[in-house]
């Protein structure tokens, strides 16, 4: 779920591979997948809304992150894999007030972030690039993400039980130390 700078709504609706929007009068509305080459939704499931009012949405069963700017247009970014900008069930997404884009790729254990460049950064994953782990800045299946206004990065490390926070530095989040929260043993 996440909502724009205007008020509306929009939710992954993974269920049935639609993204839905509620607007300010309550009114709900479904919008078009993107068609022609880039296909439609498979399991979309996390949406974010930039300040600048472009929608990325994971398409986790396409593996892959849509984007889709104000008049609509769809562009692709990913496919499958464990290099950097490249996934594996990618679950959960979120924007910063500076358009680095945040990434949980649960299926490769780790955090990507997206730079305004168009550069991608990988945190967790081990040498392989998706290998699971349980110390501070690794995770097991990260499901989803959130960035807060004062700067930090919250992950939802779901097979590790725990939530970790990561302080946004500059242009990129400090890997470690990982400050991890909510620990379930």
């Amino acid at each position: 779920i996440a909502m724009d700078g205007s008020g509306n709504l929009y939710v992954a609706d993974m269920g049935n591979n639609r993204i839905q929007v509620r607007d300010t009068s309550g009114v709900w509305t479904v919008i078009d997948p993107p068609g022609g080459d880039l296909g439609g939704f498979s399991m979309p499931s996390s949406v974010a809304v930039a300040a600048t009012g472009l929608l990325y949405v994971t398409d986790m069963g396409n593996n892959r992150i849509l984007i889709r700017d104000a008049a609509g247009s769809w562009t692709a970014t990913g496919a499958a894999g464990a290099a950097a900008g490249q996934f594996q069930n990618p679950s959960g997404v979120a924007v910063d007030s500076s358009g680095r884009l945040y990434i949980a790729d649960m299926g490769n254990n780790r955090i990507q972030v997206r730079d305004t460049s168009g550069n991608w950064t990988v945190y967790g994953g081990g040498a392989t690039g998706s290998a699971a782990g349980r110390d501070d800045g690794q995770f097991n299946s990260p499901q989803d993400l959130a960035v807060s206004a004062a700067g930090m990065l919250y992950v939802s490390d779901t097979d590790n039980n725990r939530i970790e926070a990561a302080r946004i530095v500059a242009d990129t989040v400090t890997p470690a130390p990982f400050l991890i929260l909510l620990m379930d043993e």
